[in-house]
């Protein structure tokens, strides 16, 4: 059987079904972490934008101490806002993907079984 090459599952011998869907099952899971991680990033950007808009509120007209860099508070908060786009992005990317193995690919291999 080549790659990419469509095969009836029903034709599959039984520990082929159970390795398909164990294979199938491990990448739902890799891709529910993944997702996971994805999501905690994005709620620490998010967390770490608003502590910026707060110091940026808090003290305006007052000199702050910034560790090393010479960055703003401007700039900090616009970076974090990048970061919150970016990983909202690929949570994007990863959910349909999510949805599709579990709907469709999971539910053919029990189906088939």
């Amino acid at each position: 059987m080549a790659a990419g090459e469509a095969v009836e599952l029903g034709q599959l011998p039984i520990p082929h079904l159970e390795n398909l869907r164990s294979q199938l099952e491990e990448e739902v899971k890799l891709l529910a972490e993944s997702m996971s991680q994805l999501k905690m990033a994005q709620q620490k950007f998010g967390d770490s934008r608003e502590n910026v808009k707060k110091l940026m509120n808090k003290d305006q007209g007052k000199e702050i101490l910034v560790p090393l860099t010479s960055a703003g508070l401007k700039e900090a908060d616009e970076y974090f806002g990048r970061k919150v786009d970016l990983v909202t992005q690929q949570l994007e990317l990863l959910q349909p993907k999510l949805v599709t193995y579990s709907a469709e690919d999971i539910s053919n291999t029990y189906s088939s079984s």
